[in-house]
């Protein structure tokens, strides 16, 4: 038996690990160790080659597994225990035992779901993925029919779901959506869900109806458009809180207008621009186009002059429409004549005169003014009349001889005959012998001769006329008519003889002392009515 156990060998066992990432390519720099069954460590810092292997030998009878310590850079660490067992015999060198042929390390995945504010997916939306120090890892990720956007090949780490363009007609939602690939994983990890709602809006918008006392108006109707004046929705209504609201915009560029105003209120003309954003960190704030949009009624004004330009206190006026119906009364000019009344719905109205200022005529014309329907802001003041007059009365005397002669240098003197007052005197005849009395109040009159002509008999005669209290504008001048004086009779004096052929005329003498009598007849009434 010589020669037979000189070459009679123990071996201890091996076993190979090949490591793969999930597409079945060979993983280099995965770190394993290996532990007995009580998960006591028998061999530590074994390294994945080029080829994936893993190998251990040395081993002695039993059971053993293969647990990684460290993935390959960029790759989860698979925790999974790879078991495996080294036989207590085997005829010759046992043979490697195979742990695993496709140990596999796995990259991470993640899922965003996009939706609108309603819950429906929205396809088109298009992401990056950023790590934690703000590096793009992945671009162009879009979310496909379901509203899935999916990102793969992470290595462990956190990260960001930035979207970088908002599908068509929503608004661009900023707010990153973090998540994290977790370092180790047993067996293949999960799909991260990012998140199951990320939600993209759409704009809207708020106007604040009120009127000039900042009281809210509701009934206004408005349309808005978009920047290329295209309506994009029309029929807003505001509320009894005065507020229009509209939502569902994409971003843009719109305009509030109003198309209907409140009733007895005139439409503002004037747009309210405003702006949905292109981008909002996560839901959008409604837009205040304006908080405070003016419905105003109307105003209107009259300027109340005598007819030398001066301001009119005093005067009464009253406001009626197109149909006569009593709008306001009692309206009185001030120290400036100004006559103002507002609060007007839009249409067709007057001013009418009801009392003249003291010592003036009522002047019945109407003025007419509109309030417009529709105005850009705030209405201007509508100027119904900035000269409207009222007017003192004039008359006019003629006077001439009992030939028709116009008479110059008559002297008159007008008297108020219900007071018994003199209200003008020293108004002289022209050339023209004409005598005019102006600045008249309204009332009955009468002109009286104070001194007459030269060589013409003072007139006993007045003549009466009479000052209207109203007149549609300026008054007429009163025509009084002709005031007639008659020429002086001048007696032949006594020590004069009569020429030859010549008769004496005895009634001569007789006619001049009865004009003489009669003289201080006239001086005496017109003393006494002087003294009246």
């Amino acid at each position: 038996m010589i020669g037979l156990l000189d070459n009679f060998i123990n071996y201890q066992g091996s076993a190979e690990l090949i490591k793969h990432d999930s597409e079945g390519q060979p993983l280099s720099g995965a770190v394993f160790k290996v532990v007995d069954k009580s998960g006591k460590t028998i061999e530590t810092n074994l390294t994945s080659d080029k080829d994936g292997k893993v190998i251990v030998d040395g081993l002695a009878p039993g059971d053993y597994s293969f647990i990684e310590v460290q993935a390959p850079t960029g790759y989860v660490l698979n925790t999974d225990p790879v078991h495996f067992t080294i036989a207590t015999e085997s005829e010759e060198k046992p043979q490697l035992v195979m742990a695993s042929d496709n140990f596999v390390n796995y990259q991470g995945s993640a899922e965003l779901i996009k939706h609108d504010s309603k819950g429906q997916p929205l396809s088109g939306a298009i992401f990056k993925v950023v790590d934690k120090s703000g590096k793009t890892i992945q671009t162009n990720l879009t979310s496909d029919k379901d509203g899935k956007v999916i990102v793969d090949g992470l290595a462990p780490g956190d990260y960001s779901f930035i979207e970088t363009q908002a599908p068509t007609g929503y608004v661009l939602n900023t707010d990153p959506v973090h998540f994290t690939i977790s370092a180790e994983s047993e067996e293949k990890p999960q799909l991260v869900i990012a998140s199951d709602n990320f939600v993209n809006y759409q704009g809207s918008a708020e106007l604040i109806k009120h009127d000039s006392k900042g009281q809210p108006l509701s009934g206004a109707i408005f349309k808005v458009v978009n920047e290329s004046v295209k309506v994009i929705k029309e029929g807003l209504t505001s509320d009894k809180v005065g507020k229009v609201a509209i939502d569902g915009l994409a971003p843009g560029d719109y305009s509030f207008i109003e198309t209907q105003a409140p009733t007895g209120y005139i439409l503002n003309t004037e747009k309210v621009d405003f702006t949905i954003s292109d981008k909002e960190e996560a839901q959008p704030k409604v837009v205040t186009a304006s908080d405070n949009f003016v419905n105003y009624q109307g105003s209107a004004e009259l300027i109340k002059h005598d007819s030398e330009g001066q301001p009119l206190s005093g005067a009464v006026f009253k406001v009626v429409n197109e149909s006569g119906e009593m709008i306001k009364e009692g309206l009185t000019s001030d120290k400036d004549g100004k006559v103002k009344i507002d609060g007007l719905v839009p249409g067709n109205y007057s001013f009418i005169e009801t009392q003249a200022p003291a010592g003036y005529i009522l002047n019945t014309a109407k003025v007419d003014f509109t309030i417009s329907d529709e105005e850009k802001n705030k209405p201007k003041v509508v100027m119904a009349s900035d000269n409207f007059i009222n007017y003192q009365g004039s008359a006019e005397l003629v006077k001439v001889s009992d030939s028709g002669e116009k008479l110059s240098g008559a002297v008159f003197k007008v008297v108020d005959t219900s007071k018994n007052e003199v209200v003008l005197k020293g108004l002289k005849s022209n050339s023209d012998g004409i005598i005019k009395a102006n600045n008249l109040k309204p009332g009955k009159y009468a002109f009286v001769e104070e001194k007459a002509p030269t060589g013409y008999q003072l007139s006993q005669e007045t003549k009466t006329f009479e000052i209207v209290n109203e007149s549609e504008n300026k008054p007429e001048m009163v025509k009084v008519g002709k005031f007639v004086n008659r020429k002086l009779i001048i007696p032949r004096q006594k020590s004069e003889l009569p020429k030859t052929g010549e008769q004496e005329n005895r009634f001569l003498p007789i006619s001049g002392l009865a004009i003489f009598i009669f003289g201080i007849y006239v001086t005496f009434k017109r003393q006494k009515l002087k003294n009246k």
